[in-house]
């Protein structure tokens, strides 16, 4: 009887309210970078790591929680304003740089990121790491992927992107 008790209280828990934010604001960063080209199918939280007096002198820190969370993003039928159609269209044949625009409707990327959220007044933000070298590429300052800083473009895209020749053609063009 009350082991039965434990689980029903369990089950009506409310979630994280942490967790609840990081998602949502992970979920408008990846959407955010790649354009608005892709539906952000999922977020789920893997790991958190507070920072609680490690990054605010002998405070109590400033409310940073390093997270790594996985995501899984579908190609839509949408193209952002900022950018000109016309790019792709002769990037797409042969360069990566813009693999991610060139994927066809239905395509399926996922990974994993990690991004350092902060407490703010409006509640908890991702904090910027926009000021790293590789900014040019989408997500390529959160996502977790083994990349020596001396990588030329094309290894950084394959390594962090999964992306090369053979997966840069729609599904069924490919020979089996």
């Amino acid at each position: 009887m009350t082991f039965s008790l434990l689980l029903l209280l369990a089950a009506a828990a409310p979630d994280d309210p942490f967790r609840s934010a990081a998602t949502q604001e992970i979920r408008e960063l990846i959407h955010g970078e790649l354009w608005e080209h892709y539906d952000i199918a999922s977020v789920s939280v893997i790991d958190v790591v507070d920072h609680t007096g490690e990054w605010g002198g002998y405070h109590h820190g400033y409310g940073i929680r390093t997270v790594a969370a996985g995501f899984v993003a579908v190609r839509n039928a949408s193209w952002n304003s900022g950018l000109n159609r016309q790019i792709p269209q002769h990037l797409c044949d042969g360069e990566v740089e813009l693999y991610l625009l060139c994927r066809p409707l239905g395509f399926e990327f996922s990974g994993t990121v990690e991004m350092d959220l902060v407490f703010t007044v409006d509640g908890w933000k991702v904090l910027s790491r926009n000021h790293r070298n590789r900014r040019r590429f989408p997500l390529a300052n959160y996502l977790r992927c083994d990349v020596d800083p001396l990588d030329n473009d094309a290894v950084l895209i394959r390594k962090c992107f999964g992306a090369s020749p053979e997966t840069l053609s729609a599904p069924g063009e490919r020979d089996p």
